[in-house]
């Protein structure tokens, strides 16, 4: 990214004005010029409250990031993709019990005595309340691990955290 603030002064003076700055040592003032008889002074005018100094001008070029190649978009889609936790030909029983001991730490027990049991019968039929009842596949287990990693993100019975 490229950004660029051009600002612009009409004098040296100014800039170190606007910038806060004092002038270098090897500047030397402007020159004042010749006195020149003056007329007589006008009559006071009521005092002007002194203004503010305008903010400098300043302009900022922001440049978008050239668009991704389809192939680096298509890549980039399936990197961001949701992953398997487990791969559904390794899970077992223990990773089962393992997931809902994650529900218990971020929930409690009761609430996972009440959920837990609740989400087995809606996933495997009313005849499945607890873990050694789901039917012993990988894919059962997998289908189950989902589920209860699921209630834990989304908090369906809005359940509060301990």
């Amino acid at each position: 990214m490229t950004i660029e603030v051009r600002m612009t002064f009409s004098s040296v003076e100014e800039m170190l004005a606007k910038l806060g700055g004092t002038a270098p040592a090897a500047v030397a003032p402007a020159p004042t010029p010749a006195p020149v008889a003056e007329p007589a002074p006008a009559p006071a005018a009521p005092a002007e409250k002194p203004k503010k100094p305008k903010a400098a001008k300043v302009e900022v070029t922001v440049e978008p990031a050239p668009a991704p190649a389809p192939a680096e978009a298509a890549q980039d889609k399936k990197d961001e993709a949701p992953k398997a936790t487990t791969p559904a030909k390794d899970v077992t029983i223990d990773d089962v019990r393992n997931t809902m001991g994650l529900y218990v730490k971020k929930y409690g027990m009761p609430a996972a005595q009440a959920d837990g049991p609740a989400l087995l019968a809606k996933m495997f039929g009313e005849g499945c309340k607890k873990i050694s009842d789901i039917p012993n596949t990988p894919e059962m287990y997998g289908k189950a691990i989902a589920a209860i990693e699921e209630m834990i993100a989304k908090n369906p019975n809005n359940r509060t955290a301990v």
